[in-house]
């Protein structure tokens, strides 16, 4: 539990962070072969610099897509929009207990280099992270249409 509580503070952490937008022509070979290969219909990419991370953003199956990549080419984490509805049932049940009508504004599924799946939901400018199973891991105070 305190890896996984780590991990999320790292991402947390890699979240805030200011990006720098950059060119594909930019971007190590290594990860644009391993992109293409994971994502070879990938729509509207766009690309950013973070922390020695090449970030890519783009439209995969018509959902809104982030894939992290590693120098080398290997890929470190993605961060997939899905449906409010494919969330766990404990999770929005944690976000809906105090208040049954709430909007869930953007809800991810979030696997990292290891394999670990966690979801992430956004409710009035908070970032609320759950494991695989639903259970709530921790919020942060987001802001929407950021540069992330």
């Amino acid at each position: 539990m305190k890896l996984m509580t780590a991990f999320l503070c790292a991402f947390f952490m890699l979240s805030c962070i200011q990006a720098q937008n950059i060119k594909s022509s930019e971007v190590p070979e290594d990860v644009i072969q391993q992109f293409s290969f994971i994502y070879p219909d990938a729509q509207r990419v766009s690309w950013k610099l973070k922390k020695e991370k090449y970030q890519a953003d783009f439209k995969n199956d018509k959902k809104a897509t982030k894939a992290i990549f590693q120098p080398d080419g290997s890929l470190f984490l993605t961060k997939t929009e899905i449906k409010v509805c494919a969330l766990p049932p404990s999770a929005v049940g944690f976000l809906t207990k105090d208040e049954p009508d709430v909007k869930i504004d953007i809800a991810c599924i979030i696997e990292d280099h290891q394999g670990v799946i966690t979801f992430e939901a956004i409710v009035d400018k908070t970032e609320f992270l759950f494991d695989n199973t639903g259970q709530y891991l921790v919020s942060n105070a987001v802001a929407l249409n950021s540069e992330d």
